[in-house]
């Protein structure tokens, strides 16, 4: 017992102190770890006091390094490794039209983003619509924007939902995308940026000095800007948005047709890697320099390098029928034999009748595009005009300027036009088809004339400056059969008939710039005074009553100029502006001496059958009851609805031709376009902005004549009465006539009367009566007076007798 007592307090002695070890370990390694903790502690704190101190930038910079992968390039070259953000910018306004919508727009959108490397880490894109307003459609907050089969989707869908805006407010998209896509907050700052902007017009509302700057502010923010413009979209303007000076060959722009858009998208994209940088805010696009040519003068017919305009007749004595299967076969086949390429042969093509028609400009690419060119002609069978009349001068002086003096002409490509006609000239005299074809030899342009059917080998030897009596070579008469056989001989014939010879001093052409050479109706009286080419330089020397007294002096070439003022219709007059022959203002109102615009409301409410059986006789009839002629009134023509449509502007000949007016109200039958609204203060201001002001006679006092079946869609009665006013300032005189819902007293308001007064200015009647009313709206411009002046005593009811 006292054995285990003993053994169990030693064991007792020897494990106390063991214990007493390890429990101070214990402590002592607790406190190490407690220490630790407030040392890491203290050391996150310090990191964070330190990381706060740090830059934005260089915080974002920290993050960005660690979550995304470096870019795969640096500036520029991003362009070509398919490493960007483009947006997209799509016209979706009236004029485009849903037909063009479906079948052009929505493809050639479609295969763009096909042609596009889409990817999170490649290309994003994002679409912007416009009109007059913007409308967003996949913005840089949407993922799709990287995601190729959901943006195909996404345009698919876009052909149900076409919105069909009112104007084309171009600078208005161009801005808000560069504010709302090119800086949105989900934009790769190491990407670079690219817009493509489509459009089927123009910004009327913009200067080119405007259209310039924007252009300009997308190189400052080094975006590189791209235009595609189809229509009506003019090639100079398109060059402006883009950034670069008319005139001159731009790499930005493009203008093309609606049937080639889908064709050229994969050129477009192109653009995007093969464009220069845009680093200078300064725009400095310099013309391509054509390939040095291994050919002069001459030479170049027989080695493919020349500028070639094709002039097709469409008269309605071709028919139908015989356009279908002869003409377009035969322009076709002309396409088939020449060496089209951007180094050989350009081609324009045209149309004619009583009015001309461009098909294929100079601004156009497509005019070294052989494929697209045949495809195009192809097209034409859909494109017959049924053309009143055969005006070969007219179409050949249209061709000269339009085509031959197109700045895209190459200064080294000598120039050939081949014209085909069914007939005779049904408007000129014999000199003046002389006249032009001597023209064409002394502006050194081979013309090569072919004839069919009526056309007489007289007739076409004299258009191609031929005499009547002698071989030319330059001439072919055949029969509607043999039309398609020809085209190997008349394509041979622009190598093998030689030099254009230059008409000899005393045959004397009349130049094209003058719209009207036939200032001397009766030229026989003064058969030999070729030296002076421009008889028109004097026109007034009545003193000498009796010209034939002298015969010599060719200072009065024109001995008919007595006061017989040929109130003639036709238009066969001086172009050089005649003398005023007003008093004053209100003597020139009834000596029929002004410029007035005729605007007419062409929107839905009006419908297709009241457009035609209505609105167009009453416009003729306008037309029927003014003296139109050089030296008398000259017209305007404009259509209006939510947006503007020129007919005949006051640089074109139809201004002071009838007949040509006429003719241009009537085709207006088969053009009614039914607008969505009725935009009467944007109308009248484009009016006078663009009509009115533009006139070139300045001393003829202007007059406006508005036609509308309803109210101003948007304007309150505060911005009818500004544009009174404004009117009144400019001191045009403006005249109205309501129909169905056009409220009188708002039409007196646009006018400048008051709302319970008779207003001398306004006329308000009903459908059915549109036309009866019109002799009674033309006595208006004689018997209201002057325009009186704003703020003037009788302002409630300006400009009434007295």
């Amino acid at each position: 017992m006292k054995k285990a007592f003993v053994l169990i307090f030693s064991c007792f002695l020897l494990f106390l102190p063991l214990h007493i070890v390890r429990t101070h370990y214990a402590k002592n390694e607790e406190t190490n770890k407690k220490d630790t903790k407030l040392k890491k502690k203290r050391n996150v704190k310090t990191f964070n006091k330190k990381l706060t101190n740090k830059s934005f930038l260089q915080v974002q910079h920290t993050v960005a390094t660690r979550s995304v992968p470096p870019p795969p390039c640096l500036g520029d070259d991003c362009f070509c490794q398919n490493y960007y953000d483009l947006t997209l910018i799509l016209d979706e306004s009236a004029s485009i039209g849903s037909k063009n919508w479906k079948n052009h727009v929505i493809p050639f959108t479609d295969k763009i983003i096909k042609d596009l490397t889409i990817s999170k880490n490649e290309v994003h894109v994002g679409i912007l619509l416009f009109s007059s307003k913007n409308r967003d459609y996949v913005t840089y907050g949407d993922e799709l924007r990287y995601q190729k089969d959901e943006l195909l989707k996404k345009v698919e869908k876009l052909k149900k939902d076409y919105y069909c805006g009112g104007g084309t407010k171009i600078l208005g998209a161009l801005k808000y995308s560069l504010e709302n896509y090119t800086k949105h907050k989900n934009i790769r700052y190491d990407a670079p940026k690219v817009t493509i902007l489509f459009t089927d017009g123009n910004e009327n509302s913009a200067s080119n000095k405007q259209l310039l700057e924007m252009g300009l502010t997308y190189r400052r923010e080094r975006v590189k800007l791209l235009v595609l413009g189809v229509a009506a979209a003019e090639d100079n303007k398109l060059k402006l948005i883009a950034g670069c000076e008319e005139n001159t060959n731009c790499p930005y722009s493009m203008k093309a047709e609606w049937e080639t858009i889908n064709d050229i998208t994969k050129r477009l994209t192109n653009k995007i890697c093969h464009t220069e940088s845009e680093i200078e805010p300064e725009p400095e696009p310099k013309p391509e320099p054509s390939t040095p040519t291994h050919c002069q003068g001459d030479d170049c017919f027989c080695e493919d390098y020349y500028d070639l305009t094709l002039i097709l007749d469409e008269s309605r004595s071709i028919t139908l029928d015989k356009w279908k299967k002869d003409v377009v076969p035969f322009a076709e086949k002309v396409l088939n034999n020449l060496n089209i390429d951007k180094d050989k042969i350009h081609v324009g093509i045209m149309r004619f009748a009583k009015s001309m028609k461009t098909d294929i400009g100079y601004e156009q690419e497509t005019r070294y595009m052989k494929n697209d060119l045949i495809k195009l002609v192809r097209e034409l069978k859909d494109k017959y005009g049924y053309g009143g009349a055969t005006h070969l001068v007219d179409a050949l002086q249209y061709s000269l300027k339009t085509f031959t003096r197109h700045p895209n002409n190459r200064v080294d490509a000598p120039k050939v036009t081949i014209l085909f006609t069914d007939g005779n000239e049904t408007s000129k005299k014999e000199k003046d088809i002389r006249d032009v074809g001597l023209l064409y030899r002394k502006e050194n342009v081979k013309l090569i004339v072919v004839g069919v059917n009526l056309a007489t080998e007289k007739s076409l030897k004299l258009l191609a400056g031929c005499t009547e009596n002698e071989e030319c070579l330059r001439v072919i008469k055949c029969e509607w059969n043999d039309l398609t056989n020809i085209t190997k001989i008349l394509t041979d014939k622009i190598c093998n008939t030689g030099s254009v010879e230059l008409p000899k001093p005393e045959e004397n052409p009349e130049p094209v710039e003058k719209p009207n050479p036939e200032e001397n109706p009766n030229p026989v009286e003064k058969p030999t005074p070729e030296e002076n080419p421009n008889p028109v330089e004097k026109p007034t020397p009545e003193e000498n009553p009796n010209p034939v007294e002298k015969p010599t002096p060719e200072e009065n070439p024109n001995p008919v100029e007595k006061p017989t003022p040929e109130e003639n219709p036709n238009p066969v007059e001086k172009p050089e502006p005649e003398k005023n022959p007003c008093i004053n203002m209100e003597d020139c109102y009834c000596k029929d001496f002004y410029d007035i615009t005729l605007v007419l409301d062409e929107s839905a409410s009006i419908s297709d059958l009241i457009w035609r059986n209505e609105v167009i006789p009453f416009s003729l009839e306008i037309i029927k009851r003014i003296n139109i002629s050089y030296k008398n009134v000259h017209m305007g023509v404009l259509l209006f609805s939510e947006y503007t449509r020129d007919i005949v502007r006051f640089y074109d000949n139809a201004r002071y031709e009838k007949g040509t007016l006429q003719t241009k109200i009537n085709d207006l039958k088969r053009d009614y376009r039914s607008g969505k609204k009725t935009y009467i203060i944007q109308a009248l201001r484009y009016a006078l902005t663009y009509y009115s002001k533009l006139s070139n006679r300045k001393e003829a006092p202007k007059v406006t004549m508005l036609f509308t079946d309803g109210n101003d869609s948007y304007e309150s009665e505060k911005g009818l009465q500004d544009i009174a006013l404004l009117y009144r300032k400019e001191n045009v005189k403006l005249l109205v006539v309501g129909v169905s819902t056009a409220s009188e007293n708002k039409l007196k308001m646009l006018v400048g009367c008051a709302p319970n007064v008779v207003c001398p200015f306004v006329i308000k009647t009903e459908w059915g009566l549109l036309k009866s009313v019109s002799e009674v709206f033309v006595k208006k411009i004689c018997d209201n007076g002057v325009v009186l002046p704003p703020g003037s005593p009788s302002e409630s009811t300006p400009g009434s007798p007295s």
